[in-house]
């Protein structure tokens, strides 16, 4: 750079230079016309949540579920072959349904694990409202499971209005509704293993209650298992309700708090 060119430059920038009305009335139409242009952002409703995660979740979860579901099939078809398939039955479909509800784990806390709760956290998207959307999307994979498997067994069920209800939505419905408590509780890094194990313990005992209990189960009345499924569908309500409402979560805090 020459130095005539230098001291010229120097001249001009310390010389007080005075914006125009004109250059600042044209400065703020375009700001206005920018701003009026954008993008506005609007609130997701529940509904529009849960179809967004068919594209994210759908398809791995799905996979998951019908490998699952097609080796339950498989041990079945198998077992029908024994004689005392039909005393065995009962406990065959209450693990069962306890296993389909356990496909949801791998989706609580996988923000963590791929270390994207971060980004998570600035948008404007509820983090307890997208984990009920993915757990939305799971169910829909879950109900399907469970009809596959009601399909199944139904010729081989000696009373199946009871079987259904006490041997598989009662256990799925127990092992959904004390995973999303647990989960709601406790920690997001522990809440996994702790229902895991609870659902495993689930399974243990409805396995024993059906192979030594089932005259006696079998015998309850329709109304009794129809009041149990509907009080554990009301606490269920009443998690995914609690869920919504935790904004922000608890590890959340934890994280803005430090």
């Amino acid at each position: 750079m020459s130095k005539d060119f230098r001291q010229k430059l120097k001249n001009e920038l310390q010389e007080s230079i005075e914006p125009s009305e004109a250059h600042l009335d044209q400065t703020v139409k375009l700001a206005h016309t920018a701003y009026d242009s954008r993008r506005k952002l609007r609130n997701m409703s529940t509904f529009e949540m849960i179809t967004s995660q068919f594209r994210f979740v759908a398809r791995p979860v799905w996979l998951l579920q019908g490998i699952a579901l097609l080796c339950l099939c498989a041990f079945m078809c198998v077992g029908m072959m024994s004689e005392q398939f039909v005393s065995k039955l009962p406990a065959l479909v209450s693990v069962s349904a306890v296993f389909v509800s356990m496909t949801a784990f791998p989706l609580y806390g996988r923000s963590r694990r791929y270390k994207m709760r971060e980004i998570e956290s600035t948008t404007r998207i509820s983090h307890p409202r997208l984990i009920l959307a993915k757990l939305c999307v799971v169910g829909i994979g879950d109900v399907v499971c469970l009809a596959a498997i009601i399909i199944l067994a139904l010729g081989e069920m000696t009373a199946p209005a009871q079987i259904v209800l006490m041997f598989i939505l009662l256990p799925f419905l127990l092992s959904c509704t004390v995973s999303l408590f647990i989960m709601n509780r406790v920690k997001e890094e522990y809440a996994t293993y702790v229902s895991t194990g609870l659902c495993i313990g689930i399974g243990v005992v409805y396995w024993t209650m059906a192979t030594k209990l089932q005259p006696l189960l079998t015998q309850l009345s329709i109304g009794l298992a129809i009041a149990a499924c509907a009080l554990l569908l009301l606490t269920l309500f009443f998690e995914c309700r609690r869920l919504m409402r935790q904004i922000p979560s608890q590890d959340l805090q934890e994280v803005l708090i430090f």
